[in-house]
């Protein structure tokens, strides 16, 4: 279940970048310490070391949300021999403009590709476009 939530370094650069959402579980200061909660908003208040862990579809959803940004996803074509996943990040005010590169993010699996999606939406946010 806790592949499901984002990792320790991206919740805290979420919470830099203003998540602030009812979440089911809370880091404490380091990864291991990992909390279940159905209240995690009012911990999060009464402890600002507490750092919310949303779950992975939920900062999706919130970058969708709140910056427009989504992510396409490409399964790898069998039949032309490829074993990648294929990624292009998309932003609903913007469609044209690039923001990979020219290139796909790759990786050989889905949950590796989502988690690279995750931390490129971050650093997308955190540099914002001139």
């Amino acid at each position: 279940m806790n592949n499901e939530f984002v990792t320790y370094e991206q919740a805290k650069a979420l919470k830099e970048l203003g998540f602030n959402e009812e979440c089911l579980g809370v880091y404490g200061n380091h990864q291991d310490e990992f909390v279940f909660s159905v209240d995690t908003l009012k911990m999060c208040q009464v402890d600002n070391k507490l750092t919310l862990a949303p779950l992975l579809q939920q900062a999706f959803k919130w970058f969708i949300e709140k910056h427009g940004f989504f992510v396409k996803y490409q399964a790898p074509y069998k039949s032309l021999k490829e074993t990648d996943w294929r990624a292009d990040i998309k932003n609903m005010n913007r469609l044209f403009r690039d923001y990979t590169g020219h290139r796909y993010i790759t990786a050989s699996t889905y949950p590796e590709v989502e988690q690279l999606c995750l931390n490129k939406l971050i650093e997308i946010i955190k540099t914002p476009l001139i």
